[in-house]
């Protein structure tokens, strides 16, 4: 009876089995197993020790080995040992794996956003902040977001439909005032087309700052003109056969260190504030302005005779009697000098300019 009992639990208990699997008796012989095929498997695996759960490769295959022992009455202990077939779901644990990787590379070269795009534009993943940063409720295609109503011609995603390589391509892109850097990865996700991934890194307050540091560099704080290095820059540049004649006109504002030290800097500083206003509304549009030193102003007139920078000398004299009439309030000194040949040193024009302003007798004005 104990024997028929054992038999009908043994073959209930393989029947159960999800994979093979084999029943020992208590001294190791195999009563019964799954298949012929592992039964000499689970009788050298019974004999070498295998512990409770060990994970092991056969072929192309992989096992969950299970080990455990089952009570059947008086003196009738079975060992059973199973073998799971978990080959997919260690595919599935490696393809989880290298995903976690890649998310991993993904947050490590993130600096702000992500966006996950699939073959037809369709945006399958964007993180909440850039929504709000960008004040877009669940866009659907990518263009949606840069203010597009079709993909751009140097799309990231039409190209890699189109079979062109991407990974790590870097590119500008807009969204109303906000600029972002987008990184464009590549990710396989087992599907038939690979997954897009854009690391957005927004630039928007670097250009702010850098356009700042760019916007002090070249320009003097008080009178927002140009200063000494933006004309320097703009000198060289001009300086060449195609601009001449180039005239050079020095300005500048007499008795300012007295001011200054009678009436305080307030008031010169009211008075550069003035003279560059003035200075701005007399020349032309193609003249450059800049602020040379303390009290002097330099203008650079390119392709101009030196009677046509006598009409804008006479114009900033003209302004300065109408705004000044007094003369007390502002008083302007001026200098002009011409180069007239390639050859002739464009420095030496500038300090002829000033030699001719601080000549009293020079009516050029």
């Amino acid at each position: 009876m104990e024997k028929e009992f054992s038999d009908k639990l043994v073959r209930g208990v393989l029947e159960e089995i999800a994979g093979e699997g084999a029943i020992l008796d208590g001294s190791g012989d195999i009563l019964i197993a799954s298949s012929s095929e592992w039964e000499d498997f689970f009788r050298i695996r019974s004999k070498d020790g295998a512990g409770e759960k060990e994970i092991f490769k056969e072929g192309d295959r992989f096992y969950h080995l299970k080990k455990d022992t089952i009570s059947a009455g008086v003196n009738s202990d079975y060992t059973l040992m199973m073998a799971e077939d978990i080959t997919e779901k260690e595919k599935l644990s490696a393809r989880l794996g290298r995903f976690q990787e890649f998310l991993d590379d993904v947050l490590d070269l993130m600096s702000d956003h992500v966006l996950m795009i699939d073959t037809d534009y369709t945006i399958r993943f964007m993180d909440s902040e850039l929504e709000e940063k960008l004040n877009i409720k669940n866009p659907e295609k990518c263009h949606e977001i840069f203010g597009r109503k079709n993909p751009c011609q140097n799309c990231p995603r039409k190209a890699l439909n189109q079979g062109r390589s991407l990974t790590g391509k870097n590119a500008e892109r807009r969204s109303e005032e906000k600029i972002f850097m987008a990184t464009s990865l590549v990710k396989k996700t087992g599907e038939k087309e690979p997954l897009l991934v854009e690391l957005l890194e927004d630039l928007t307050e670097k250009r702010i700052h850098r356009a700042a540091i760019k916007y002090s560099s070249y320009h003097d704080p008080l009178t927002g003109l140009y200063n000494r290095t933006y004309m320097g820059k703009e000198i060289e540049r001009l300086d060449t056969k195609r601009q001449l004649p180039i005239s050079v006109i020095m300005v500048d504002v007499r008795d300012l260190q007295s001011i200054n030290k009678k009436r305080g800097h307030d008031v010169g500083d009211e008075l550069l504030l003035n003279t560059a206003d003035l200075l701005r509304e007399s020349i032309r549009s193609e003249d450059i302005l800049s602020r040379w030193s303390g009290d002097d102003f330099l203008i650079l007139l390119p392709q101009t005779s030196r009677k046509e920078a006598i009409k804008v000398g006479s114009r900033i004299a003209e302004n300065t009697k109408n705004l000044f009439p007094d003369g007390d309030l502002l008083n302007l000194g001026m200098g002009l000098a011409v180069k007239m040949h390639v050859d002739q040193d464009i420095y030496g024009i500038i300090y002829r300019a000033e030699d001719n302003m601080d000549q009293r007798d020079n009516e050029s004005f």
